[in-house]
């Protein structure tokens, strides 16, 4: 499994209407039409028309509304001029997946009424997932021997649905890549055998414990898409722990209000883009990567951060980064700070930890750098008041620039009224750089 994005969203309440309409794409299934009867006369809302098939039982129609995706929950029909032995006796409703499969929305038995060209009362039934194609058959007729089957009209009852397109509202949008969420959705989460799972706000309010996402499979992985100003207000643990496992992204601003807390962990590698904000007001901000106990071999950096990592409040801030084993990539870094800050909050700690990686000499005989802890680029670790710790460890290389802690081109680690401790490891020698020195 690999999470695309998580994203905070919200929606406001649609009208409920018939969703098809004449002119919307449409096919006969399970038989032919019959000439002057064609499926569109299901849904043209004529009277003096009528919809008849040949193939009798199992015979309908697939329908692409032109409205868009909606959500149907409810179906009224209306019989036809003559032979009531060939109305429907019941009803299949399914959806199309993204795939071209179909999913069962529902499936009832009907009694339509005796008298022709009579409308029925409405069927209900529940449904919240989305659908931008249908399709509608009639397993069983009235008579069952009959051979066709006809309807004059048929109305599919429900809502327009528009995807999130940024976040506006505090539900979550959870959404996968090549594989589908299995589950039975409720009024409060809805996505089963979609590549989206949606929960919404009441659905988020109700994880008093928080939201727990993890992934033993290989390559799995997860990024963080923008969220805007929305916050989240439950917490969020996110655990890749297969030995293949992949990266955890984010992408934009990710927020947490009062005291929810972050955890972030996976065998690999976490990467802050350049965009990206990643806060907590009093909860806990953890960023794990590599740290099992068998290293993770690859081209990577433990923690990279391009963007801001900060807690404005009292909330504590562990980075604890590990690179990859066994590379001949020149900079491998198990904590490294490109243009990025990170800032611990205003009482509590803020812990980095990083260790560099296992080189090996490139082929262009490059030496590896392979920093424990390494900012360049103007980049910041400090605090509102909180105490920091950095402790860097080098990696180790046939030739390499090993260093526990690297600080270059501008960049500084103080502590904003607290205290501020630096340690260097560098291959089995240990040093201490105090506060303000730019080693």
């Amino acid at each position: 499994m690999e999470i695309t994005e998580i994203q905070m969203f919200g929606s406001a309440a649609a009208a409920v209407t018939d969703v098809t309409a004449p002119g919307d794409s449409i096919t006969a299934v399970g038989g032919a039409a019959a000439n002057g009867f064609e499926a569109s006369k299901a849904i043209d809302n004529q009277t003096a028309t009528k919809y008849v098939n040949d193939g009798g039982a199992d015979s309908g129609y697939e329908v692409t509304p032109a409205s868009g995706a909606s959500i149907v929950n409810s179906l009224a029909f209306k019989t036809a001029d003559n032979n009531p032995d060939a109305d429907p006796g019941s009803y299949k409703l399914e959806g199309q997946l993204a795939d071209g499969s179909y999913a069962t929305i529902s499936e009832q038995n009907l009694s339509l009424p005796a008298a022709r060209h009579n409308a029925s009362t409405r069927v209900y039934f529940s449904n919240i997932v989305p659908f931008s194609k249908y399709r509608l058959t009639f397993p069983t007729l009235k008579v069952v021997s009959s051979s066709t089957m006809q309807i004059t009209e048929v109305w599919m009852f429900g809502t327009a649905y528009s995807a999130p397109t940024g976040p506006s509202g505090p539900g979550v949008l959870l959404k996968l890549t090549d594989d589908t969420w299995q589950g039975t959705d409720s009024a409060n989460a809805h996505g089963a055998g979609t590549d989206t799972l949606t929960l919404s706000a009441a659905g988020v309010a109700a994880l008093t414990g928080g939201m727990a996402i993890t992934d033993s499979a290989s390559g799995a992985s997860v990024k963080f898409a923008d969220s805007g100003s929305t916050t989240y207000s439950t917490p969020i643990n996110v655990t890749l722990d297969d030995a293949a496992a992949g990266a955890i992204t984010f992408d934009g601003k990710t927020s947490f209000a009062g005291s929810a807390s972050l955890s972030a962990a996976t065998s690999r590698n976490i990467v802050i883009s350049s965009n990206a904000e990643v806060k907590t007001v009093n909860g806990s901000l953890s960023l794990s990567a590599n740290q099992q106990s068998a290293a993770t071999e690859g081209n990577f950096s433990g923690v990279a951060v391009s963007g801001v990592v900060e807690a404005t409040g009292s909330g504590v801030v562990t980075v604890a980064g590990r690179a990859g084993s066994k590379s001949t990539q020149s900079e491998l870094c198990g904590v490294k700070l490109d243009g990025g800050r990170i800032v611990g909050g205003i009482a509590g700690t803020l812990d980095i930890t990083g260790h560099g990686g296992i080189g090996i000499t490139n082929a262009l005989s490059i030496p590896n750098k392979l920093v424990g802890v390494s900012l360049t680029n103007t980049s910041t670790i400090t605090s509102a008041g909180a105490n920091v710790q950095v402790i860097g460890t080098g990696g180790d290389s046939d030739a390499g620039w090993d260093d526990g802690i690297s600080v270059l081109a501008g960049s500084t680690i103080t502590a904003g009224g607290g205290r501020c401790g630096h340690r260097h490891w560098k291959r089995r020698r240990y040093g201490h750089c105090p506060q303000g020195d730019p080693r």
